[in-house]
């Protein structure tokens, strides 16, 4: 009698055993797909990020060179003569009756006294851009650089994760077998 108890009672086990097997095999399953899902979704969102950085580099760079472009323009600008001086220059050399006062000479001098002003203002429009191309290149490179490794890096390890599986070998030695150790 007392083995027959034991004889049902070890069924009982055996039978709740399974099931508690094939309930667990289910919901490592159901948390597989949820957990395959959510690293998709991150994938998908990091090219995303990764895309948007990477325009937002080419818009740098393209930024830069409009800047530099600028900058030669303001150099040549404050190099070269102006045609308003060149010609009081010359008025100056006529003699005698060909030396006239007249409305042209008179905006002549207009012309004049607005380019006297205008060295200072290339000046300093010459500073700022200098200035700003000095810290927006290497900063920005530095940076949105950072920010692209960064995103490559999560990248390849949310790629690596999406395919480990429950049976996956070594599991637990997943960061000794590759080189996706993830920093402190």
């Amino acid at each position: 009698m007392r083995v027959l108890r034991l004889s049902i009672h070890a069924q009982r086990l055996t039978a709740e055993s399974k099931r508690l097997i094939e309930e667990s095999g289910m919901a490592a399953k159901r948390m597989q797909r949820n957990v395959n899902k959510r690293l998709e979704q991150r994938i998908y969102d990091i090219k995303f990020w990764k895309s948007d950085l990477d325009q937002k580099l080419e818009k740098i760079v393209q930024e830069m060179k409009v800047l530099i472009t600028c900058k030669s323009r303001l150099e040549r600008a404050m190099e070269s003569p102006s045609v308003a001086l060149q010609c009081l220059t010359e008025r100056q050399k006529r003699v005698s009756i060909d030396l006239v006062h007249d409305a042209v000479e008179r905006e002549l001098l207009k012309e004049r006294e607005v380019i006297e002003g205008v060295p200072s203002l290339l000046n300093r429009t010459l500073e700022q851009t200098n200035e700003q191309i000095r810290w927006t290149e290497p900063l920005s490179k530095y940076y949105l650089g950072k920010d692209l490794w960064d995103k490559f890096h999560a990248e390849q390890i949310d790629s690596f994760c999406s395919i480990l599986t429950n049976t996956s070998p070594n599991i637990d030695n997943v960061t000794s077998q590759t080189a996706l150790a993830v920093p402190g």
